[in-house]
């Protein structure tokens, strides 16, 4: 992995749209009575996975953050 000027951009801008959903979803979640860590754990997973695309130098990790 590699963490530029560039990576650390996208990286900031993948967290800062993580926290609007998690901001945003934060009414609906308190209305279900569903269990709520599967979305947790989905945006968890899709925020990692998204910072290790960005900061992929190989091709092979790439296709490790994309993996689900």
């Amino acid at each position: 992995m590699v963490i530029d000027g560039q990576s650390v951009l996208f990286i900031t801008i993948i967290l800062l749209a993580s926290l609007a959903i998690l901001l945003i979803a934060h009414g609906f979640l308190l209305d279900i009575k569903e269990p709520q860590e599967e979305f947790l754990l989905a945006l968890l997973m899709g925020t990692m996975g998204a910072m290790t695309v960005c900061a992929a130098d190989h091709f092979a990790l790439f296709f490790m953050g994309l993996r689900p």
